[in-house]
């Protein structure tokens, strides 16, 4: 497919992050948003004020039996991607950029997953920090040994929702950490309340700890009375790295040859980390989707896959069961009516 063919979009669900997802698409020379599907009537008459002359839709298999489009963008909510991800996948649709969380069980993400890779259908999971270049920079000089051999961290956020924001957080820890998880031990804040505009969907907080593979071990805490940025504090065998207010201010310290201080201030920075946007969380998205156009076109994989929404899935569900069994270690991965389990957040 050449790089100037002009790519039709669809979007399932075009509320306001659907909306969002197409304005950040429309950036993008070589898109063109032409349809979208939604059950709500307000959202696709704003949709035909912003975008002009696309074909609205009030269901989405409608919009795949009516429409030619080369990919589809679904800003749903996670505990409707399911039907839309798999129907654009049997309807053939070449690439889909889903919104975070991926969905709100592992038995749909599977289900997803599968459908896709029949299909041949690009698959990308919108977690933007993927799309990073700091994240990317920290992960790759970390495996080169930057402090040493990872050992163990911290990891705060302050609002709480371990589920709709926590996907994000985890697969930012997973990137930076890079393994996977072999056990969790969590406990959900049991005085959470839903958020008032959600008021049917409860997403509790929550603090633990979480053991990778590679031995790295996170103390976490997510509870609503934390009041500081997202901060990561990483620990090596020669040094550590605090990633504060994700990734907008990151320090370091070695240890001097042969001791156990740490130099502070540290004079000479391991590594340099390059120039952020402006506004970095539109930027990664549209690099994201600029991303799923060279893998339309080249078969290659996305940086976000549905294998990483997964993984980042997998870890809310596993704190959820070890808050139901009194904290005690879930290991990963899980399997059975575990994987069954509707978490059904946002």
């Amino acid at each position: 497919m050449s790089s100037s063919h002009t790519y039709r979009v669809g979007v399932i669900g075009i509320g306001k992050r659907g909306a969002q997802l197409a304005r950040i698409c429309s950036q993008l020379s070589n898109t063109q948003i032409v349809a979208a599907a939604d059950m709500n009537p307000e959202h696709l008459e704003r949709a035909v004020t912003e975008f002009g002359e696309i074909v609205c839709y009030d269901h989405h298999r409608a919009l795949l039996d009516q429409e030619e489009l080369d990919f589809i963008i679904i800003g749903t909510w996670g505990l409707e991607r399911r039907v839309p991800t798999v129907d654009s996948a049997n309807a053939g649709i070449k690439g889909l950029f889903i919104e975070k969380p991926m969905a709100t069980s592992l038995a749909d993400c599977d289900a997803m997953i599968e459908a896709c890779r029949k299909s041949g259908t690009v698959l990308t999971v919108g977690h933007q920090h993927r799309w990073w270049p700091d994240y990317r920079l920290i992960r790759d000089k970390l495996r080169a040994g930057a402090i040493g051999k990872l050992t163990h961290g911290y990891f705060y956020w302050s609002n709480g929702r371990v589920g709709s924001f926590g996907t994000h957080m985890f697969d930012m820890l997973n990137i930076v950490v890079d393994s996977e998880v072999e056990w969790i031990s969590g406990r959900l804040d049991p005085t959470s309340k839903p958020w008032p505009q959600w008021p049917d969907i409860l997403d509790p907080a929550a603090m633990g700890f979480i053991v990778y593979r590679n031995g790295v071990r996170i103390a976490l805490d997510a509870m609503e009375d934390v009041r500081q940025p997202i901060d990561i504090l990483l620990f090596g065998t020669e040094g550590r790295i605090h990633i504060l207010e994700d990734g907008a201010n990151v320090s370091y310290w070695l240890r001097a040859d042969g001791s156990t201080d740490y130099q502070d201030p540290l004079l000479e920075k391991p590594f340099e980390l390059p120039a952020q946007p402006e506004n970095r969380h539109d930027a990664g998205t549209l690099a994201g989707l600029a991303e799923l156009i060279e893998c339309i076109e080249t078969g290659s994989e996305p940086s976000s896959t549905g294998a990483h929404g997964r993984q980042a899935l997998e870890i809310i569900a596993a704190i959820h069961l070890s808050s139901r069994q009194n904290m005690q270690m879930v290991h990963l991965p899980l399997a059975d009516e575990d994987v069954q389990m509707d978490l059904r957040f946002r």
